[in-house]
């Protein structure tokens, strides 16, 4: 009954119930006579506990465990239940992706998301080797980084409640048994951030104790050895042991698992798309849009509130057409996309069609902002071009002369030899045979329902999305100025030389870029080279950071009547990406600079 009562939560009551059962144990040895040494001493201790269970113990919640926290996470105690149940505002960890060469975006994505989610500075606090940590904290700002921004993140492995941290992995063990968990079916991950690696990278370090610690961890929960699970989605529970350079860590990965639909985003990108030797990574796509969207919220007055599907982007340099997928993946509502090369052009198309975002990828004119007379949907053209390959193939070269010439008004070249057309608008592609399957748009037959001929200059309203040719050094055309304030990012991987394009490309499209969507209402982010980051920018001792020269892009004037001298690009953030650098301009008023 003693032992009863030292583990019973209700203390007082099972040491008064303890007091009746030794009082009834010592009246009946009395009754026996003369007593044997060993139970006069055993009276003698019953007395004693009488005695100390005759006093009231305060009611205490179920004992903390003492945290060492060599991570500085400020962990104090382990509440009951936090296993199983995620609770609002409990502290979070985030495993960071942190290969040498992207690791600095993928840390300024984190930064930039904090902040666009309104928690306050320094509250998403960096620990060493790719460690993250968001303290308790129950608010609608905390709330909107973990549900609505993290499960987009390309920069973030797992989220775990963090549960210990120690020094070794014996000291965390030895937290661990004193806290008599019961997590029912369980399951264990070890990994070792020193060096710092990820789920794509091989570990110099080979983990060869993992089996005696998973035994060790397995004999300090409660009934831990019969409630293992070796397969990680049987388990209710999933523990997850962090080795850091400076300790050890053991969390709870949640289910709302961070980075969860760009990790499938970027899966299923590398599974189905034709990429180049230069092509960016997924992964780096995603946390550059992720970071342009931050920096765009301060751009416009109220622009905090607008959703992703209300912005549009530009991808002017899109080779396959990684940052414009990106785009599309996180839900803007419109997407431009070009190249220079027709070749490039066509992948983009292809990827996009591969994984089934073509839905709405129209042409330029099909935006319906700026079309031109005797346009043609570009399912019209496709009509248009397996018309004339029939005819050629008939030797009817009459009737493919015509509709040659139809093709020639309507602003679309056909380069017979090399098997592809090209519009003057920027949209290319490849030339149909005449052996293709040969329907009719619906928004291209007559009225009368008859399914034959075609609606010159048919035009679909709000079709969100373009892919077209065109060389990002030079003007733009017509109908993107037209639009340039209607753009609310630009987001490019312009060539410099390295694989793609001559030196000195990058610098001559960003330039070109600022001068085209300045006014004050885009957002620019492009990854340039080294060189072309320090012609461009400079870095000032006095206030410590780095900052645009002076003229190195063009201003824009104000407008007419109003109190706005004009538009100037700032440098907002920068990061480091191995031989290039990522720069993220805005404009912001100010006094004018050289005009372009």
């Amino acid at each position: 009954q003693m032992v009863s009562a030292m583990e019973c939560p209700d203390l007082h009551a099972a040491n008064l119930a303890a007091v009746a059962g030794i009082q009834v144990l010592i009246g009946s040895v009395v009754d026996q006579g003369p007593l044997p040494i060993c139970c006069a001493f055993l009276i003698s201790l019953c007395h004693q506990f009488i005695q100390l269970a005759a006093t009231p113990v305060a009611q205490t919640p179920a004992p903390s465990v003492m945290i060492d926290d060599p991570l500085g996470l400020g962990l104090e105690a382990l509440p009951p239940g936090v296993l199983h149940v995620e609770e609002d505002g409990e502290p979070v960890i985030l495993l960071g992706r942190t290969p040498h060469r992207s690791k600095n975006i993928f840390a300024l994505e984190l930064t930039t998301a904090a902040l666009r989610a309104g928690l306050p500075e320094g509250t998403l606090r960096a620990c060493k080797g790719g460690v993250w940590f968001l303290p308790t904290g129950a608010s609608v700002a905390h709330d909107y980084f973990l549900t609505h921004l993290l499960p987009t993140m390309a920069s973030v492995r797992r989220r775990l409640r963090p549960l210990f941290s120690a020094k070794t992995c014996s000291q965390l063990i030895a937290q661990l048994a004193a806290a008599k968990l019961r997590p029912g079916r369980w399951s264990l991950t070890i990994e070792s951030g020193f060096p710092a690696v990820d789920e794509e990278t091989i570990p110099w370090l080979v983990q060869d104790d993992v089996p005696e610690l998973t035994m060790l961890i397995a004999g300090s929960i409660v009934n831990g050895v019969d409630t293992f699970a070796v397969v990680k989605e049987a388990a209710a529970v999933h523990l997850v042991l962090v080795r850091l350079n400076i300790g050890v860590m053991l969390g709870v990965e949640r289910n709302s698992a961070a980075g969860a639909q760009a990790r499938r985003w970027a899966a299923s990108w590398r599974a189905a798309s034709k990429c180049f030797s230069a092509s960016l990574d997924i992964d780096v796509a995603i946390a550059t849009v992720n970071i342009a969207m931050a920096a765009s919220q301060a751009v416009r007055p109220g622009s905090s509130a607008r959703s992703s599907s209300a912005l549009r982007l530009l991808d002017p340099c899109t080779g396959s057409g990684t940052i414009a997928m990106a785009a599309r993946l996180l839900g803007f509502g419109s997407v431009l996309a070009s190249d220079i090369r027709p070749e490039f052009v066509f992948t983009a198309r292809a990827n996009w069609e591969a994984h089934g975002l073509d839905g709405n990828l129209v042409g330029p004119g099909e935006l319906g902002i700026g079309g031109v007379v005797g346009w043609l949907g570009e399912a019209d053209i496709r009509q248009l071009l397996i018309l004339r390959e029939r005819a050629r193939a008939a030797r009817d070269f009459v009737e493919a002369d015509s509709l040659r010439a139809q093709l020639a008004e309507a602003g679309v070249s056909v380069t017979d030899k090399g098997h592809t057309w090209t519009a003057t608008d920027g949209r290319c592609g490849k030339r149909p045979n005449a052996s293709e399957e040969l329907i009719i748009p619906k928004s291209a037959a007559k009225e009368n329902g008859d399914g034959q001929g075609f609606a010159s200059g048919s035009i679909a309203p709000g079709a969100p999305h373009a892919v077209f040719r065109h060389d990002a050094t030079l003007e733009w055309p017509a109908w993107v100025r037209e639009m340039a304030r209607e753009i609310d990012l630009v987001v490019a991987n312009p060539p410099w030389g390295n694989n793609i394009g001559v030196e000195g490309d990058d610098e001559r499209i960003v330039k070109s870029l600022a001068s085209c969507f300045g006014g004050g209402t885009c957002t620019l982010a492009v990854i340039v080279s080294n060189k072309c980051f320090s012609k461009l920018s400079a870095f000032s001792r006095e206030v410590q950071k780095w900052s645009l020269v002076p003229g190195a892009l063009p201003c824009t004037a104000g407008s007419a009547g109003t109190d706005n001298a004009g538009w100037c690009w700032s440098l907002v953030w920068h990061a480091e990406i191995g031989q290039a650098v990522l720069m993220v301009l805005r404009e912001v008023e100010g006094t004018l600079g050289p005009v372009l």
